[in-house]
């Protein structure tokens, strides 16, 4: 069929859309009656369930929950925005296994270790048609606390990057003691990606419940994994699921915007006089002919067509080189406009341009548009006591640069100075980036995959390659005895061949001193285990007081919710407060810890580290900024544990805050957890509920 299709497709592209006959572009004839079939089907078995379950059931209640779930499926159709169906493999239970027909065909399953489940084909029980999905899952008699007990049937299927997908399916449960519904995990090439699909689940026992999932697919995502689960002891059924993705929408809302954005680029080509070959100009038209071609047969698909992935990554590659072009262009545009800018000053043709961007913009090596302001003189806004930054930018056009070396001047006001050493030049550097599997110890930042900006680098000569736009980090540390006013120096670019180029530097510093303790409390976890996955070898301790102090000077708290760090000591904690930090983690209690009873001497024995660290820090006169972190988003079965470590510190350690994050929904004012004035309650955002706050 991959031929036929491909060449199918070619001629719909390359003439008209007509080849391809009837409304049904880019599908061989003998596919689409397959298809049609299948969709007929599908709507004649619904239709006769229907009118079976209403004659047999004239009840109003099963009325209205028609009338609800015709209205659950209309909206489901418009949050999708022309939503096309996905194929999957035999996603009622309809189709029994060849050698056993008491199991689904074409699905697989799997459970987490020695957990005992089984897994069959339910004639007996279904929402409609002939067979369910049915699970019963055992648990796990010996599991450790915190063991997955997990049972999932596995529907696998391919995805198309860049497409949004939902899931619906209905679910029926029996005793299920913490959950069942759907999980969805995506892979690529390289193994699992990080993903975080919103699922419907239920818990107890429930009668038939519409249940949905949801996600986009990144880059780099070739297969989908619908896990239909049972977590821990229960019984689930599971039937007609149904999978749908928003390639219409997608494709409607994408080549238009490619369409008119590649036409704005031409037109911006044309306006800059040639200094941009006809060819180039030319290319640009022809992408957005492209775009509007591939918008006009993607608007030819009927709502109920079940268009093959390989039509689905067909547009979607398109518009990946369609992208390419934009991007492609955008920069060129972007330079040129640069370039005149900057002649317009009066430089002339000196083979490089300076400018500045905002410390907040990423600006990219080589590939992507340049977003800077030419000007001669760059202003930076301060108040007494702060490090402010701007980035320089030096973009060669004509030919590569050499021993390009950046140097700042002192900065001279009306009654004062900010020395020299006060400005600290550091070119950015740049690593490379490229899609990864979820195992990796590297968060994924962006969707951008080459040359990233990300390391500030000692001051150095460095070189710059014709087409590449160097950022250099300007950072200004004003004085805290300073006096406000206007304080004016410069900034000094030279290379090889006698080129340079002097700018302008003022920073404005307002009648107003930065406070040395922080505000705003923050905890950002502070776990080194990312940084010795990075670092290996070269991790040491010198390195991570570079951390130390790069946290800082941002004003974020060097804590950890996920263990008693190593750096946690006393003194460190000390020096870290005396620079301002306002939060100190002095002890962290696991997601479930057993304290009560036979377990108490246990908690006593962890919080016996409190003995060693709490009376340094009170001298110090930081008492006030501790806190212990426990039983991380655990719930009202953690309640009596948590009241009981939560009085043990108000009683035995000078009413030491005890935080947890997620566990009580009423915030203490209708729980077992009222009353107590050391609880910090920090819940989880789907939790978070403002009037109760």
């Amino acid at each position: 069929m991959t031929a036929s299709f491909a060449n199918t497709y070619v001629g719909a592209i390359e003439y008209s859309i007509a080849p391809c006959g009837e409304g049904w572009p880019m599908i061989p004839q003998s596919a689409r009656g397959c298809y049609k079939k299948e969709a007929d089907a599908r709507r004649r078995k619904g239709t006769k369930v229907l009118s079976q379950w209403l004659y047999q059931e004239n009840k109003m209640y099963k009325l209205l929950r028609v009338v609800y779930l015709i209205t659950v499926a209309l909206l489901l159709m418009s949050s999708t925005g022309y939503a096309l169906p996905v194929v999957l493999p035999n996603p009622g239970a309809e189709k029994p296994a060849v050698d056993n027909a008491s199991q689904p065909a074409d699905v697989s399953w799997w459970t987490s270790e020695n957990v005992d489940a089984s897994f069959s084909r339910d004639t007996s029980v279904k929402h409609s048609g002939e067979a369910s999905f049915h699970i019963v899952n055992r648990g796990r008699a010996d599991a450790p606390v915190g063991a997955a007990q997990s049972a999932v049937f596995i529907i696998s299927g391919e995805v198309v990057p860049q497409l949004s997908y939902t899931v619906t399916g209905f679910v029926k449960t029996r005793n299920v003691t913490n959950e069942a519904g759907f999980s969805v995990r995506l892979k690529s090439a390289k193994g699992w990606l990080d993903s975080s699909p919103r699922c419907d689940v239920v818990k107890g026992t429930n009668d038939w419940t519409l249940i949905t999932a949801s996600f986009t697919a990144p880059l780099g995502a070739t297969q989908f994994n619908i896990f239909l689960i049972v977590r821990y002891a229960g019984e689930a059924w599971f039937d007609d699921i149904e999978m749908h993705d928003n390639f219409k929408s997608w494709s409607e809302r994408k080549f238009t915007t490619l369409a008119e954005t590649l036409s704005q680029r031409q037109r911006e080509a044309q306006a800059l006089g040639g200094a941009l070959p006809e060819e180039d100009i030319q290319h640009l038209a022809t992408g957005a002919a492209q775009a509007k071609k591939l918008l006009a047969q993607s608007q030819q698909l009927p709502d109920t067509y079940n268009l093959p992935v390989e039509g689905r990554r067909y547009y979607v590659e398109e518009a990946v080189k369609l992208d390419k072009l934009l991007l492609r262009y955008s920069r060129v545009l972007s330079v040129q406009q640069a370039i005149q800018e900057d002649r317009a000053l009066g430089h002339g043709n000196v083979g490089f341009v300076a400018g500045f961007a905002p410390s907040t913009t990423h600006v990219f090596l080589q590939d992507c548009p340049l977003h800077i302001q030419i000007t001669n003189e760059e202003k930076i806004l301060a108040v007494r006591g702060e490090t402010e930054c701007t980035q320089l930018v030096i973009l060669a056009y004509d030919s590569d640069l050499t021993s390009v070396r950046v140097w700042a001047s002192e900065l001279r006001g009306a009654t004062a100075v900010i020395p020299a050493e006060a400005v600290v030049i550091k070119p950015v550097g740049f690593v490379h980036t490229e899609i990864l599997a979820a195992a990796n110890p590297y968060p994924r930042e962006f969707d951008y995959v080459g040359w990233w900006p990300d390391p500030l680098l000692k001051n150095f000569p460095f070189a710059v390659k014709k087409g590449e736009s160097q950022p250099v980090w300007v950072e200004v540390h004003v004085p805290r005895e300073i006096p406000s006013g206007t304080y004016r120096g410069t900034i000094h670019v030279t290379a090889e061949h006698g080129l340079e180029r002097t700018l302008g530097l003022v920073v404005e510093v307002a009648n107003v001193v930065l406070p040395e303790t922080w505000h705003f409390k923050n905890i950002l976890s502070w776990h080194d285990y990312w940084a010795k996955q990075f670092y290996k070898e070269r991790w040491n301790d010198a390195l991570q007081e570079k951390f130390f102090q790069f946290l800082l000077d941002r004003r974020i708290n060097i804590v950890s919710i996920y263990g008693n760090e190593p750096y946690a000591t006393p003194d460190n904690m000390i020096r870290f407060a005396r620079r301002g930090q306002n939060v100190l983690l002095v002890a962290q209690m696991p997601p479930e810890a057993h304290v009560i009873g036979s377990n108490a001497a246990a908690l006593r024995q962890r919080l016996q580290r409190l003995n060693a660290i709490i009376p340094p820090i009170r001298d110090a006169s930081f008492f006030d900024r501790c806190i212990v972190y426990g039983w991380d988003e655990r719930g009202p079965d953690w309640y009596d544990e948590i009241r009981y470590c939560a009085q043990l510190l108000l009683n035995d350690y000078g009413g030491l805050p005890l935080m947890m994050a997620g566990v009580d929904p009423t915030y203490g004012t209708n729980s077992s957890l009222s009353q107590l004035p050391n609880i910090i309650y920090c819940p989880t955002m789907p939790n978070y509920d403002p009037q109760l706050a």
